[in-house]
């Protein structure tokens, strides 16, 4: 968050920073770099080897070669202060990886590196074949046109662009930190030599035209084109891209348009020759202009370690507060945290109870929709097969008594295959009678386990629910699920009850306990299946083991399979809710959760034991009759 105090403190620095030199120029003071001629009659010694060790002699070239010197520092600190921004453009990208940043460091870069290579070329540190008088001013505009030019070509670029800086299919670049680097390095690379090339071509001109017209009102009217640039930037382009991507940099950007419109104005209307009071103050204006992003670059930084700051010190805070109260009321901390378990446990509760509450509403509507033609498909079935028989013993004494039928009778039988049918149908009907029978024994299995034909505690036989269990489960014991089908694995079942009395108990609650444990060994086997145990063990086959154990006044059900086994890092959460070690999407974590709960409220036990690679067994102790009841 931009705060506007800084703002105002910040853009208030800037305009007096700018204007400071005006008002200084009209008080009288003079920018103006004060040049001693050279005494001609001094030229001729100058060819001398001891021309060095004259202290007065190159004493006096000193003070003739100050405009240049200054001019000097003056262009390279501009360089250095680009440079820097770059630099913490870069370093801004690794961190938040925002290629807007870097992009627009790059531009300044460039304009650096054009105001570096303007540099060499006036300190003759670069052959040229034009003179200095001409030169320099002519490479200042084209670094300053350039300057202007690629900002807002950069800036049209960004702001039009919809969502990403890069093409689809590119944009691996803008996302990884090497293939971003790279951009930046390559588009750096590609912009410091257009920045050589153009100052070499103008290195090479023979001739370069005038843009110094010390008479006219206008006394550098190439500048005019910069000075509009910048204007229009700072009127139009950077209030636009201020709004797409508010930060302290881009309000820098804007900011800085101040000092780079004031460079401009003194350079058109100001400069009348080389190193006068305009140059210099154009030139140091110039500084300001790239310092004011860079500290709008560490303004950013400063903002985001204060606000790091700050968090941290709420945090140790809340840390201290937090201490302190656990030791003032260590007993009362206990007592929450065994409040925060019981609020956890009730949330698995109401979400499981809700979960179970519209399974059993599924289950009566389907268990209703399918019992009512069933019923009537089993009450005609018997009639249908009366009928058939009647119409069979029929066809056969008239086969009996008219042994010479037509011809064409006869070969309709044969093409019929009429004794198959007739030896066929009964069987027919009879397999459609058991499968009615079986969608019987289906329907009352949903109805048991739903809990619809009960309420409240009613004694249950353990026997009957485990057997109705593994009957809904019955497709993924026989091979006929898709794990089976796929590997042409089918578990072996292997069952042992012992004579029990009936459990008092509530029997919808008691049959999702034993659901989840049946339905949990199966999910290990396939997890085996999956993970090609057999590859492992080639006599390995999945076994699923139930019993039911007569302890007395205790019933115990043991449900045991050879999968995997439970990894030692879960053991320890296996009963808490929502914690499961199944796929994404193939499980809650409430199974073992809610039966624990189950079985404690039951005044039951619930424990398992596992062995990695061997397999894992639960073991469900329940009361005869609860305590609570006795």
């Amino acid at each position: 968050m931009i705060q506007p105090r800084t703002i105002q403190v910040w853009v208030g620095a800037v305009l007096v920073i700018t204007i400071l030199p005006s008002l200084f120029e009209l008080a009288g003071v003079s920018f103006s770099t004060v040049i001693q001629p050279l005494d001609p009659t001094v030229i001729p010694a100058m060819t001398d080897p001891r021309f060095v060790q004259d202290p007065e002699l190159v004493d006096g070239l000193h003070h003739m070669l100050a405009g240049s010197f200054i001019h000097t520092i003056l262009e390279w600190s501009a360089f250095a202060a680009a440079t820097l921004t770059a630099v913490l453009a870069f370093l801004h990208f690794t961190l938040h990886r925002d290629l807007v940043t870097p992009l627009i460091g790059l531009v300044l870069f460039y304009a650096g590196c054009m105001d570096a290579f303007h540099t060499l070329a006036a300190d003759r540190l670069i052959d040229s074949a034009g003179s200095s008088v001409d030169l320099i001013p002519f490479t200042w505009v084209l670094c300053r046109l350039f300057s202007g030019t690629i900002l807002t070509l950069g800036l049209v670029a960004i702001t039009n662009t919809n969502s990403h800086l890069l093409p689809d299919r590119w944009q691996w670049v803008g996302r990884s930190w090497l293939g971003s680097s790279a951009l930046i390095g390559f588009a750096s690379l590609g912009l410091g030599l257009l920045a050589y090339l153009t100052i070499w071509l103008c290195l090479t001109s023979q001739k370069l035209p005038p843009t110094l017209f010390p008479d006219a009102i206008v006394t550098r009217p190439w500048d005019l084109g910069p000075l509009v640039l910048f204007a229009l930037l700072g009127l139009w382009g950077l209030p636009r891209f201020y709004e797409k991507y508010p930060s302290y940099f881009s309000l820098a950007l804007w900011v800085s348009m101040i000092p780079q419109v004031a460079t401009q104005l003194h350079m058109v209307f100001g400069s009348m020759a080389l190193f006068d009071s305009g140059f210099n103050i154009a030139h140091f204006l110039k500084i300001v202009a790239y310092l004011v992003p860079f500290s709008g670059l560490c303004l950013s930084y400063v903002q985001v370690n204060r606000e790091r700051t700050m968090a941290i010190g709420d945090l140790r805070r809340a840390n201290e507060s937090l201490t302190e109260l656990e030791r003032l009321s260590s007993d009362r901390a206990a007592v929450l945290n065994q409040v925060l378990l019981d609020l956890r446990n009730t949330q698995s509760q109401l979400i499981h109870a809700e979960k179970m509450s519209g399974l059993g509403q599924l289950v009566a509507g389907i268990a209703h929709e399918i019992n009512n033609p069933v019923s009537f498909i089993r009450g005609n079935l018997l009639y249908a097969k009366n009928y058939t028989k009647d119409l069979i013993d029929v066809v056969r004494a008239y086969q009996e008594t008219y042994p010479d039928r037509p011809e064409h009778l006869q070969d309709l039988e044969a093409e019929l295959d009429l004794p198959f049918i007739q030896d066929d149908f009964l069987k027919l009907m009879d397999s459609m009678q058991n499968g009615v029978l079986r969608i019987n024994s289906i329907v009352l299995a949903l109805r048991s386990f739903s809990g619809l034909d009960e309420e409240g505690m009613k004694p249950l036989n353990l026997q009957s629910s485990i057997k109705h269990a593994l009957l809904i489960l019955n497709h993924r014991l026989t091979g006929n699920d898709s794990m089976a089908k796929k590997t042409g694995l089918s578990v072996n079942l292997e069952t042992r009850y012992e004579a029990v009395s009936p459990v008092l108990c509530y029997p919808d609650q008691i049959n999702q306990v034993l659901l989840h444990l049946l339905t949990n060994a199966l999910d290990a086997l396939e997890e085996a299946i999956r993970q090609d145990r057999q590859c492992q063990d080639p006599n390995w086959q999945p076994m699923l083991a139930v019993s039911l154990v007569n302890l007395g006044d205790r019933v115990r059900v043991l449900v045991r399979d050879n999968g995997m086994g439970i990894p030692e890092s879960a053991q320890d959460q296996l009963f808490n809710p929502f914690f499961t070690t199944k796929p994404v999407g193939r499980g809650t974590g409430l199974g073992l959760s809610v039966s624990e709960r189950i079985v404690k409220s039951h005044g039951g036990l619930i424990e398992f034991s596992t062995a990695i690679g061997q397999g894992t067994e639960f073991r469900v102790e329940l009361p005869i009759k609860p305590d609570s009841l006795t």
